[in-house]
């Protein structure tokens, strides 16, 4: 396997003077291409601050991240943009769908930012994304229109749709019943993304145990790796 990411001694703290608390304490982690990863633990426990750091929207750590072995802080705020934009897909809790856009119109806004993408494939690959999770038939709905099941759905559509290397989900159950998180996750699990690697976090231990690894932060420390 080749290391997609290398996490060395990160440490995130908030705060100011003697206000300050240590969210992250030198954590060292390695993601490999192709790894289904799950970040477990309690809340508060840094979990989602590390995907964070990892997803490349919080730049305010310190320690080491190298991304396929280059030093991420070398990196201008244009090229980590591009990178996000490019390599990174985001799937979130709350969908973050935009209310007033077409399911359509969702999974292509990514494709705006990116320059490899020409406008005319916009459609078409917003398409096929929407075909790969199961929703091709709903691409004039907006997210009013849709099950909660169903947006999340066209978020995975919206993640996959610039062929990222890197797939991060946030808690992506947490505001589904179990019979549609079920249905999520297999998906997500199961998904055609030409070996991407895949970072959940997630308090549900039987999500995590679906995961070929699985990581647990605890007060801010990486306590077991389990693979």
């Amino acid at each position: 396997m080749n290391k997609l990411i290398e996490l060395r001694n990160i440490t995130r703290s908030f705060g100011l003077n003697q206000q300050v608390a240590k969210v992250l304490d030198s954590i060292n982690l390695t993601i490999d291409d192709g790894d289904k990863l799950a970040i477990v633990g309690p809340s508060g426990s840094g979990k989602s601050t590390l995907l964070s750091i990892i997803g490349l929207l919080d730049p305010h750590y310190q320690g080491e991240y190298l991304l396929r072995g280059r030093e991420i802080t070398t990196l201008e705020n244009k090229q980590l943009s591009q990178l996000r934009n490019n390599q990174i897909g985001w799937i979130f809790q709350n969908f973050n769908l935009i209310s007033h856009l077409t399911a359509l119109d969702n999974v292509a806004l990514p494709m705006r930012y990116n320059q490899n993408i020409k406008p005319k494939e916009y459609k078409e690959r917003a398409l096929h994304a929407l075909d790969i999770v199961g929703l091709a038939d709903k691409y004039t709905s907006k997210p009013s229109e849709l099950s909660g099941g169903q947006q999340q759905r066209v978020a995975i559509a919206r993640a996959l749709v610039n062929e990222p290397s890197l797939i991060l989900a946030d808690e992506p159950t947490g505001n589904l019943d179990s019979h549609t998180s079920d249905k999520i996750i297999e998906l997500l699990l199961n998904l055609p993304t030409s070996g991407a690697t895949l970072v959940i976090v997630t308090h549900d231990t039987n999500i995590a145990q679906r995961c070929d690894r699985r990581i647990k932060i605890h007060d801010g420390s990486l306590v077991n790796d389990y693979q």
